[in-house]
């Protein structure tokens, strides 16, 4: 409290009605008490008043202004206090799952990722294998699955209906000649037209031919009809998107207008990265995706399908400052990826990433 000496007893106090320039401690702040202490900071310095001019209203009016004065500056501490510092409140460090702004706010072994403490590493090496979804090992895996009517139609059959058992044979059985499996994959059996037999190929589609021992899709342009009112042509024996802009190919091609077709660019800037990986760590590296990491939780998942391979990707670790798919180690973790049951015809193998 702010107190006013109402003699001249002190050195420098003065009598009547001059302002006092004297003041005592305010609870132990720095203050030039009348035995010559310490002088009062200026934030805190309050100037006295004329006795006359009604000294116990003007008392508490100073009251509650050094009361004010010493409240603001216990609430600037606590916003320091809480600000200043991401660890808890107590001073430990933040757990595993808990906030953070740095790895340093996390305790010893985590790492702060996307503001959460985590694992720096998930302790996994790449297996060098991948998840490859399979239809087929050998072609009879390709007959279809025949109808829940063929024990009836063959229990007719046995009792001498002719008509059931021609059904029968066209039905539930099945030649595993009319297919070829390749890597896990089935097609058409090639066998090419004869004077009694057609083009088996046909079977896929009018524009199917058998060369070269295998079934292709066509072999000239008019082989390749429109699919919803867009044009194609046939490129290596296969029907493409006939383009005239580099809008008519899909992301990362480009439109070669001499020959019509598109052709593979690959990623020119860094916002196409992240929304191909979703990673918003991803950057274009020399027209190729790339996730620079220096920890694993940086690097995310990529539970996709190749539809032209049937390459799955998985979980990726960081390797080398870069995220890399971890790979599998079992079928059965590729059924789980793929939500794979029993009795389907369609399996996934954990299988060697073939040379490049």
């Amino acid at each position: 409290m702010i107190a006013r000496d109402r003699g001249s007893h002190a050195p420098g106090a003065v009598s009547g009605g001059q302002l006092m320039t004297r003041c005592r401690p305010l609870s132990g702040s720095a203050c030039k008490s009348f035995a010559g202490g310490p002088s009062i900071p200026r934030f805190l310095y309050i100037r006295g008043l004329r006795p006359e001019e009604g000294r116990g209203r003007e008392t508490v009016k100073m009251k509650y202004l050094a009361s004010g004065t010493l409240a603001a500056m216990s609430l600037a501490g606590v916003l320091f206090l809480a600000c200043g510092s991401d660890k808890t409140g107590d001073g430990r460090v933040s757990q595993r799952g808990e906030s953070c702004q740095s790895s340093g706010d996390c305790e010893p072994g985590l790492v702060c990722v996307r503001n959460t403490c985590s694992v720096g590493s998930y302790s996994l090496t790449p297996t060098g294998k991948q998840c490859v979804l399979s239809s087929c090992h050998e072609p009879i895996d390709c007959c279809p699955t025949p109808p829940p009517s063929c024990p009836f139609l063959l229990q007719q059959c046995e009792g001498g209906i002719t008509f059931d058992c021609q059904t029968y044979q066209t039905q539930c059985l099945c030649d595993g000649s009319r297919f070829t499996c390749e890597s896990g994959k089935c097609a058409q059996a090639c066998m090419p037209a004869t004077a009694v037999t057609s083009d088996t190929c046909k079977l896929l589609g009018a524009g199917f031919s058998c060369v070269g021992g295998r079934c292709v899709e066509c072999t000239q342009d008019a082989e390749c009809p429109m699919v919803t009112n867009v044009a194609r042509v046939c490129r290596e024996n296969k029907c493409q998107i006939k383009c005239t802009k580099e809008t008519d190919c899909d992301p990362f091609y480009d439109c070669d207008t001499a020959t019509s077709t598109c052709f593979y660019v690959g990623c020119q800037t860094n916002l196409e990265c992240i929304a191909k990986t979703g990673n918003p760590l991803a950057v274009c590296n020399a027209t190729k995706c790339d996730v620079p990491c220096q920890s694993d939780p940086e690097c995310l998942a990529t539970i996709s399908i190749n539809p032209n391979t049937g390459v799955m990707g998985g979980l990726q670790v960081c390797i080398d400052a870069h995220c890399v798919d971890v790979g599998c180690d079992s079928d059965d973790q590729c059924r789980i990826l793929n939500h794979i049951l029993g009795g389907s015809k369609t399996t996934a193998e954990c299988r060697e990433v073939p040379a490049p």
